[in-house]
């Protein structure tokens, strides 16, 4: 399970966290991870002059943007569960006459 808190308080927003909370929202739900994937918005990570900051599973990244966001999301979210999801069974082929 992946947790992701973004600092909503008001040096944050006004630096666009809540552009990046609706980025997340729509990534968890493209890429299918409503259930690896918790998202929530805190007030004030005491990082006001270091921009947006957003903490994945405690560990926080700060001077994110709405611009990079998808990019942060993708390194600390998706190479994450595509390590820890079990790999998918291999669809069987269909054999040919050549095959026969």
């Amino acid at each position: 399970m992946v947790e992701i808190i973004v600092c909503v308080g008001s040096s944050c927003h006004c630096k666009g966290s809540g552009a990046v909370i609706e980025q997340y929202q729509d990534l968890i739900r493209q890429h299918q991870l409503q259930k690896e994937v918790t998202l929530k918005a805190s007030f004030c990570h005491q990082a006001c002059t270091r921009g947006i900051a957003v903490s994945f599973n405690g560990r926080t990244i700060y001077h994110l943007t709405p611009e990079s966001a998808a990019a942060a999301f993708t390194s600390e979210v998706l190479d994450q569960t595509a390590q820890s999801r079990p790999a998918r069974p291999a669809k069987p082929t269909r054999q040919t006459r050549q095959d026969r």
